[in-house]
């Protein structure tokens, strides 16, 4: 790729922390599995000493399954190492920093929480930093607008602007790619992307996954804040703003949620996959009072020429007997009786749907469905191996743009509000469900 560095040190403040283990590390050697030619030395660093980092790193590649060569664990491993170091210590990071290999270039990368990703950023402000030096920081950017916009001028004290990755690696699912070149590159659908012809655009992400031993962070969190606040939002966004004038910053300045218009819901008691899943407040680490919620779906609309009248639908939700993950572009229903609609749906594990309805000669009162569906090719490279590749080559063109974090945090605040304060009933749905049918799903 032009522009790619040929040697990197990747020095992740949280070098065992599960982001580590289960997406970075595992991303970082796919990205290499694809790009032999490139050399990265991995640095964890923490406070909890790790006695063979090599194996952890060797680990994380053989759990992830996404490099089937083991000499490629091989060699993260062997160019790995681990510091014992306080992160939030601004002379602990200068020795470490003055560690690392000066061929090579430098790559910060944040994988800690927000409770500590400050303090961290305060403290490599006092460190020299070698020329080129990235620093790399991971959702969720913030608790609230102000603590992001916070984050961010902290950030910006540390690198510049050119230097500075907010990371969200949904941005880097090929689906994603995928749906931006379908719309880029095909001028029928590039010219009817707008509220002329589209009636509502929808980003479903449904998981089987219940609390997987997440409780403490789950239940101070819930769906809105885990996921449509960063991912979802910014995922929409980048769509929406395909082949018009308007950026992601543009189409977020103009875009409001009425709780009106929001909907949660909790999982009950079920079965998922033959497990029995007990009740979200009887599990683990749960108050039994507790409403935070396992469902979410919130309607943003966005005030612009392009986009006024179409409603965007972002709805997640944890628990359910099937994964769905879709986006779906909705069009208008055509003039004809019955009104037929058009549909194009791109599915997270890349296959395209376009519905569409024709006639066999009869009239176009006479139609029918009919659907095209292609297998996409989603790539060699995992979502995290293309941050990794993002981080090396000076790549920003899938992250999270200055001042948007904040800005997302702004537009749901009246819904996260509204939620904390009990204003949306809280519906109930069995663990295992198909669909939560109440909701109409977005789409079908």
């Amino acid at each position: 790729m032009a522009g790619m560095t040929k040697k990197a040190t990747l020095l992740i403040l949280g070098g065992a922390s599960d982001l580590a283990r289960r997406l970075l590390i595992p991303g970082a050697a796919n990205f290499l599995a694809v790009h032999p030619e490139a050399e990265i030395d991995i640095v964890g660093v923490g406070t909890t000493p790790q006695e063979d980092y090599p194996g952890f790193i060797r680990s994380a590649v053989q759990e992830s399954e996404l490099v089937e060569d083991e000499s490629v664990g091989e060699r993260l491993a062997k160019n790995s190492r681990f510091i014992e170091a306080d992160a939030t210590d601004d002379k602990e990071l200068a020795r470490v920093i003055g560690e690392a290999n000066p061929e090579t270039r430098l790559v910060i990368y944040c994988a800690l929480p927000p409770s500590v990703a400050g303090s961290t950023i305060d403290a490599l402000c006092s460190v020299e930093l070698p020329v080129g030096t990235v620093l790399a920081i991971e959702k969720p950017i913030g608790t609230d607008a102000p603590s992001a916009a916070d984050v961010e001028k902290r950030a910006l004290k540390v690198v510049d602007e050119s230097h500075l990755y907010r990371v969200d690696h949904f941005l880097q699912q090929s689906a994603v790619s995928s749906l931006i070149g379908l719309l880029a590159l095909n001028r029928p659908l590039l010219d009817s992307f707008r509220a002329e012809s589209v009636e509502s655009v929808d980003f479903v992400y449904e998981e089987t996954l219940a609390l997987e031993g997440r409780a403490g962070f789950y239940d101070s969190t819930g769906a809105t804040r885990d996921m449509h606040q960063s991912h979802l939002i910014q995922v929409v966004m980048h769509i929406l703003a395909v082949g018009g004038d308007e950026s992601v910053a543009d189409l977020l300045e103009h875009a409001s949620a009425d709780p009106a218009n929001a909907r949660r819901g909790q999982y009950t008691a079920g079965e998922i996959d033959g497990h029995r899943v007990p009740a979200y407040t009887d599990e683990e680490g749960i108050d039994e009072s507790s409403t935070t919620e396992t469902l979410s779906q919130v309607q943003i609309d966005i005030d612009t020429d392009r986009w006024r009248g179409v409603p965007v639908r972002l709805r997640s939700g944890k628990a359910f007997g099937t994964e769905r993950k879709d986006l779906t572009i909705t069009y208008l229903p055509s003039d004809v009786a019955d009104g037929p609609r058009t549909r194009i749906v791109i599915t997270f594990d890349d296959v395209l749907h376009i519905q569409m309805h024709v006639t066999a000669g009869l009239g176009v009162e006479k139609h029918e469905p009919l659907e095209a569906v292609a297998e996409l090719h989603e790539g060699h490279l995992s979502p995290y191996a293309r941050v990794v590749r993002a981080l090396v080559a000076g790549d920003h063109r899938r992250e999270v743009p200055a001042g948007t974090a904040a800005r997302a945090w702004e537009v749901l605040q009246p819904v996260l509000d509204a939620f904390d304060n009990d204003e949306v009933e809280l519906e109930k749905y069995p663990a295992g469900s198909d669909t939560f049918d109440q909701w109409s799903p977005p789409g079908e």
